[in-house]
């Protein structure tokens, strides 16, 4: 009995933190396996398309740290990648484009700062996924400043068989949500976007 009354309070407690801190509200929506279809795209200042690149860089950084299963690095990568979004110059976008930037902005640096603050890969790796859905929609959205296609990859049996996304550069899929060798090739790619 007293297990099963621990036990309880646990998930009580961590559902609780991961409310706090951006994982169970999620501070923006949930893609499915199709992507977000009715998304717009914007014309926007090759500055703020630089700045959104910046982001990317660090993000991808953070991908590679969580492939290799390095809590600290993912940490800094995190902390890094908080620092490009700060950077972002906001007064380039107007109207609709602003909205949409400012609600993607706020579920990445939610996220991110979960990825610093909870512990444990689990813990990290399902925050990276709602800033790799909200950073992957900024992207197909606004346009980075990038010479190279960025791999939209995606694993079905990420965040408990619920299926995650994340953005890569190579063409070899390089899973961030397994930890296991076994399954560090586990996904596919499902777009590209420039």
């Amino acid at each position: 009995m007293k297990t099963r009354i621990v036990t309880i309070v646990t998930g009580i407690f961590l559902f609780g933190m991961s409310n706090m801190f951006g994982q169970g509200t999620m501070h923006g929506h949930h893609m499915t396996a199709g992507h977000n279809t009715e998304m717009k795209s914007y014309d926007v200042p090759d500055a703020f398309q630089k700045q959104l690149t910046g982001v990317l860089t660090d993000y991808l950084v953070l991908k590679d740290a969580l492939v290799a299963a390095n809590e600290t690095e993912a940490e800094k990568a995190a902390k890094k990648t908080i620092k490009a979004l700060d950077a972002v110059d906001t007064k380039l976008l107007e109207g609709e484009a602003y909205k949409t930037w400012k609600k993607q902005q706020k579920a990445i640096e939610s996220n991110l700062n979960g990825i610093i603050q909870m512990k444990g890969m689990s813990m990290k790796r399902s925050h990276f996924s709602v800033v790799s859905e909200n950073l992957t929609e900024a992207v197909k959205t606004f346009g980075i400043d990038h010479g190279q296609p960025v791999y939209v990859d995606y694993c079905p049996m990420a965040n408990n068989n619920q299926g995650a996304y994340w953005l890569s550069m190579e063409k070899e899929i390089k899973n961030p949500y397994s930890g296991d060798d076994a399954m560090m090739k586990c996904g596919t790619i499902k777009a590209t976007v420039n």
